[in-house]
């Protein structure tokens, strides 16, 4: 065990050294909470913007910001110490289903692992280290109880202990529920009547209970809101989500080769040419050879099965395989059932390495003859090896954009006197804690750089009678676009790649608050309308399509910001009702031609009417309010 914790501390501490591991808001905003714990008393039960993602991380950040300072090294010791933690754990399941030699290979294997299994044990953003601890802790509790349960031992304090795992891993995550596949494999090809018992079932209850406490005792008080979660939300065509058939495709193209190393985190393509196809021979052995301890005869000729709870003992060794590949099987389903799951960054595939790495330390040691197993020693090395090396450097980098300092930025901040501004998610957060509160900073802007976590924050900025934006990139250019062709004053400086925005008038600053968006600056012939063709005659209560074209002359896209909805009028021009707001995807820049198929629905009562269809930028105004006129039609309603 000392070799392999030399081995994983020399290997995370590389891996951070060569800048592959970001401090990004993803981790500030953990950091912050951490900071509210320990500075404030509070004690949140989920991370910030979110109803699920339980407070662990950030409740063992309080102590050892407490120790040691509130900084990011402070942030990724305590992450690495996890990791550790999580290496050893999978050491001990390993070495309980197979034996001592597998288990040093799978530590091994997690210890040199694929980047991507570093890369998101060392950021976690709040839940997948600790959501995998406990997970593995979890499958060791339920080996123990098995063997005790084959011996026809009591196995109270162990039934107990997995039903405390279960309940705080569900806390943490509620890709959790993936553990009930492996438990009930398990249990249900031994003593199955001893783990349904009303005693071992209410002994486990009570365990759960107690474990996820604060997670039934926020939800109880919450409408249980966790359980609305995007995070379970099924993946339905409904919801724009590509058909089953592409996201199998993804599954193995991108989510399996990434976690087996053959591509590297956040890189296009194979890092080596044959490296997806080493990852996809990698992953066969491990099934091959799970499969093949599964259904192989008992070596033993005095057919003599062995003590339950020994490495030694076949049948625990086949139940133990089997428990273990029908984790491989069960948690890429559950990806594809949901809607959320993103293969490029395939963060909910992570509970697979539970079961990867003793998959590993099996087929090692079951190959024969023994060059081959040193082969397969050799391929493992270099996808791991190889995907660290090629791994992109993203420490000092904003969400993985452009380089920057994030303590230069915030002295030059502190230098200007700002204690309070607007500017995009991936610097609001870092901004504040690296400021340790001084500069309350608050997301905003186009897309995901107005993703709003820490409500106290924002309403500090809020405050501010007189705003600052703090932006760059896009955004940049969209706000000066806005106020040069509207002739709005401002003071602009630059520094460290961003632009600050200070001295805006105040129905500007007021019009972008409450906006919370850059408008789009639109100006008469900035938007022709090309085409609105539908029906004359809708009946009424009904939903009919209107298949619109529009051509735009701006020089910024659209934000997702801006709808396409529509405006019902009577014969008089006076107002009757709106529609609903149709988001739509469109990177168009200028001469570009938009086409949409807009739904609508005829909720008057019968008469004459004009239909409206115009474009909307959320929170500020229609397009027609701004001089561009929209598209107009006579439509009647019928009974």
């Amino acid at each position: 065990m000392l070799l392999l914790v030399l081995v994983a501390s020399a290997s995370i501490l590389t891996f951070d050294l060569r800048g592959r591991v970001p401090f990004t808001s993803d981790q500030s905003i953990i950091s912050l909470i951490g900071l509210d714990i320990l500075e404030h008393g509070k004690h949140p039960v989920f991370c910030y913007g979110s109803e699920y993602g339980g407070t662990l991380e950030p409740h063992l950040l309080a102590a050892s910001f407490g120790l040691f300072g509130p900084t990011p090294r402070v942030f990724r010791i305590t992450l690495a110490a996890l990791v550790l933690a999580l290496i050893l754990a999978v050491w001990a399941l390993t070495r309980r289903s197979f034996g001592e030699r597998e288990a040093l290979a799978a530590g091994l294997y997690l210890a040199l692992g694929p980047s991507f299994f570093l890369y998101k044990g060392l950021t976690s953003d709040g839940a997948y280290t600790s959501l995998l601890l406990l997970s593995a802790l979890s499958l060791l509790f339920a080996l123990r109880i098995d063997a005790r349960l084959e011996r026809a031992e009591k196995a109270t304090i162990d039934t107990l202990a997995l039903g405390g795992l279960l309940g705080a891993a569900w806390w943490v995550h509620p890709l959790s529920i993936f553990l009930g596949v492996p438990i009930a494999v398990l249990a249900l090809s031994g003593k199955w009547r001893s783990w349904l018992s009303p005693r071992g079932l209410a002994l486990l209850l009570g365990g759960f209970v107690v474990g996820d406490f604060p997670w039934w005792w926020h939800n109880a008080r919450h409408g249980w809101a966790s359980l609305k979660a995007p995070e379970l939300a099924a993946a339905t065509a409904a919801q724009g989500v590509d058909p089953l058939s592409d996201r199998f495709a993804d599954l193995f193209r991108l989510g399996w080769n990434v976690v087996l190393g053959g591509r590297s985190t956040w890189t296009h393509g194979p890092w080596i040419a044959g490296s997806t196809l080493f990852a996809m021979a990698l992953l066969a052995t491990l099934v091959g050879f799970a499969l093949r301890e599964i259904v192989r005869k008992n070596p033993d000729e005095s057919g003599n099965p062995g003590e339950p709870g020994n490495p030694g003992n076949h049948r625990d060794r086949r139940r133990s395989a089997a428990m273990l590949l029908s984790i491989v099987i069960a948690v890429p389903l559950l990806n594809l059932s949901i809607a959320r799951t993103d293969f490029v960054d395939p963060r909910y595939l992570l509970p697979v390495y539970l079961a990867l790495a003793p998959l590993f330390g099996l087929a090692l040691f079951a190959i024969r003859p023994r060059p081959l197993a040193c082969l397969l020693a050799a391929a493992a090395l270099v996808l791991n090896l190889g995907s660290q090396w090629t791994a992109p450097k993203l420490a000092g980098r904003e969400g993985g954009r452009f380089d920057v300092d994030g303590s230069r930025l915030v002295a030059q901040l502190e230098a200007r006197g700002v204690d309070s501004v607007y500017t995009s998610y991936w610097t609001a957060y870092r901004v504040a804690f690296l400021s340790r509160g001084k500069i309350a900073a608050s997301p905003f802007g186009t897309s995901t750089n107005s993703y709003v976590r820490n409500l106290e924050l924002q309403a500090r900025v809020d405050a501010n009678p007189r705003p600052r934006f703090l932006l760059t990139g896009g955004d940049r250019r969209r706000l000066t676009e806005y106020l040069e062709r509207r002739g709005l004053p401002s003071r602009r400086e630059m520094f460290e790649g961003y632009t600050l925005f200070s001295d805006l008038d105040a129905e500007t600053a007021e019009h972008l608050r409450v906006c919370r968006c850059i408008p789009a600056a639109v100006s008469p012939g900035d938007i022709d309308w090309l085409e609105a063709a539908g029906p004359e005659h809708v009946r009424q209560g009904a939903t009919t399509t209107y298949a619109v074209r529009f051509r735009t002359h701006l020089l910024m896209p659209l934000s997702n910001n801006v709808h396409l909805s529509y405006r019902w009028r009577r014969a008089d021009g006076s107002a009757a009702t709106e529609g609903e707001r149709l988001l739509f995807s469109s990177k168009a820049m200028r001469g570009a031609t938009v086409e949409i198929v807009l739904p609508v629905v005829a909720n008057l009562p019968p008469g004459r009417y004009r239909l409206v269809i115009d474009l909307v930028e959320e929170n500020f105004a229609w397009f027609e309010d701004l001089g561009l006129p929209p598209k107009a039609l006579d439509v009647i309603v019928d009974p």
